[in-house]
C-alpha cells in the first residue's frame, strides 16, 4: 500500500517538477507505472522500519503527516533514480534524514503521535507491564527469583 499519490507530490513538488521525474516518455503525460513502483518502493521501506514497532502498513485513511512527508521524499528519490533525472545532493540528503527519521521512529526515540505508542507499552510488539508486589514484570521480563530482599528463592 502506497502512502503518498501523484496529488501529493504535485502538492509538495509543483506539477512541473512531477513532470521532469515521471514522464518517462517526454509526451507530457505523467508515467503513472513509474510513480506506483517508486511509491510501493517507498512503503515497503517505511513498513521495514515501521514494522519493529508499528502494525504496518499504516491506516491509508489517517496516515500520520510525518509518514507521509517521509514517503514523499522517498519516491522523490526513487523515481530521480530510477527515471535516469539523477539524486541531486538536495535529494539525497532529503532521502537520508527520511532513513535516519525512520529509524528514529523504528527505535521508539520519537512517536507517531498513535493511539499505541504513547509510551505505556501498547505500541506492537511491546507487552503491558504488570506489577506484582513492588516488581514490575512482563513476558520479557520475569519477577526476579533472588533479588536485595528476598535471599530464600520465593518472590518478593
Amino acid at each position: 500500500m502506497a502512502y503518498v499519490t501523484v496529488q501529493d507530490l504535485i502538492d509538495r513538488l509543483g506539477e512541473d517538477e512531477v513532470h521532469v521525474l515521471a514522464d518517462r516518455d517526454r509526451d507530457g503525460e505523467l508515467d503513472q507505472a513509474a510513480i506506483d513502483d517508486a511509491a510501493a518502493d517507498a512503503a515497503a521501506e517505511i513498513d521495514a522500519y515501521l514494522g519493529k514497532r508499528y502494525t504496518v502498513p499504516l491506516d491509508a485513511t489517517s496516515v500520520p503527516r510525518i509518514v507521509k512527508r517521509i514517503a514523499i521524499d522517498l519516491t522523490v528519490y526513487r523515481l530521480a533514480d530510477i527515471g535516469g533525472v539523477g539524486g541531486t545532493d538536495p535529494r539525497r540528503q532529503r532521502y537520508e534524514d527520511a532513513i535516519a527519521l525512520l529509524k528514529r521512529l523504528a527505535s521508539g526515540e520519537i512517536s507517531l503521535g498513535l493511539g499505541g505508542d504513547d509510551g505505556n507499552g501498547d505500541a506492537a510488539g511491546e507487552s503491558t507491564p504488570e506489577i506484582i508486589g513492588d516488581a514490575i514484570t512482563d513476558e520479557n521480563n520475569p519477577p526476579r527469583i533472588f533479588g536485595r530482599r528476598n535471599r530464600s528463592g520465593w518472590p518478593v
